[in-house]
């Protein structure tokens, strides 16, 4: 059992300037991300060879922007409260042996950007959802052999992208 908490502050100007000397100003972005969260993990044998692991992260996520872009001021606050669970079945069919199969998840707040027109949009929340599966052999006092396959499925992935005009901006990219 554990909890959590992090927070993180960040201010970014972004200018472009001429060989002229003339400059102007095109993000000028402070925000505040506060993450609250309280985790825990429990293992509970099923007989001598099995054991079911259950574990769990309820979180309380907040994040405050404010931006000054070609419009104006803009003011954003995101407020999220959640829970993402994890699960593994595991076997050990010998000592030194193990097969499992485990499901996990995760969470990250939607942050904001600046869009083609010069209207802030905010990006969705990006999700992820994990099965994986594998074995584990130790090798006498060689080491160990770890063998595993998974598949994720990340929704609204938040990615930055070059767009034509140079400039780096973020972006939810789609699923992947």
């Amino acid at each position: 059992v554990g909890l959590s908490y992090v927070e993180a502050r960040q201010k970014v100007l972004w200018s472009l300037e001429s060989f002229t000397g003339a400059s102007a100003v095109i993000d000028d972005d402070r925000r505040d991300t506060k993450d609250l969260a309280l985790f825990g993990d429990v293992t509970i044998p099923l007989g001598q060879k099995f054991s079911l692991d259950a574990g769990a992260r309820v979180f309380r996520s907040t994040v405050i922007e404010a931006r000054n872009i070609s419009s104006g001021p803009v003011t954003r606050d995101l407020h999220r409260t959640g829970l993402t669970p994890s699960f593994a079945l595991s076997w050990k069919p010998q000592r030194g042996r193990l097969l499992f199969l485990r499901y996990a998840s995760a969470f990250r707040q939607g942050g904001s950007d600046i869009g083609p027109t010069g209207i802030l949009e905010t990006l969705k929340s990006d999700e992820l959802q994990t099965l994986e599966a594998g074995w584990r052999q130790t090798l006498g006092g060689a080491g160990q052999l770890d063998l595993g396959v998974f598949i994720s499925r990340w929704e609204n992935l938040q990615s930055d992208m070059l767009e034509p005009s140079g400039l780096i901006e973020s972006t939810n990219a789609g699923n992947a």
